[in-house]
């Protein structure tokens, strides 16, 4: 199988509450398309420092993580909201110096209830086309 892509909006979770209780308009909501790698070994959201600043989302704490070819601190930023098609999940995305590229981790996509098709090479929901939680 090779890499698979999705293409997702990511927001920045203090302005969709701030909007959703009328504090901003709907349209004041830093949002950011991308086209993010799909990883199922990665925990959670990676974004690069372009995406933090265009989004204005603060440093909350700085982390070691796990990389290939050993360990890197990774800065975590203010939580986002992350949409693929009908689907979202909030997390607290990790900012990688030097990453260039989105990453769609396993927390998030456990979430939206997404998993990876093998053979079509691409996200889609685990149980249809409504997400679908799981309490067992």
């Amino acid at each position: 199988m090779g890499m698979v892509f999705a293409d997702i909006v990511i927001r920045n979770a203090v302005d969709v509450y701030k909007a959703r209780y009328g504090f901003i308009s709907q349209k004041d909501v830093r949002a950011v398309s991308t086209r993010a790698l799909v990883d199922t070994g990665a925990t959670t959201m990676i974004i690069p420092e372009s995406t933090r600043k265009e989004l204005g989302l603060a440093i909350e704490s700085a982390e070691r993580v796990d990389v290939v070819g050993g360990e890197e601190s990774a800065m975590v930023a203010e939580p986002v909201e992350i949409q693929w098609m009908n689907r979202s999940s909030f997390c607290r995305p990790w900012v990688i110096k030097g990453e260039q590229q989105a990453l769609l981790g396993a927390i998030p996509m456990e979430e939206m209830d997404v998993i990876v098709h093998p053979a079509k090479e691409c996200l889609v929901g685990a149980h249809g086309d409504s997400p679908c939680g799981m309490v067992k």
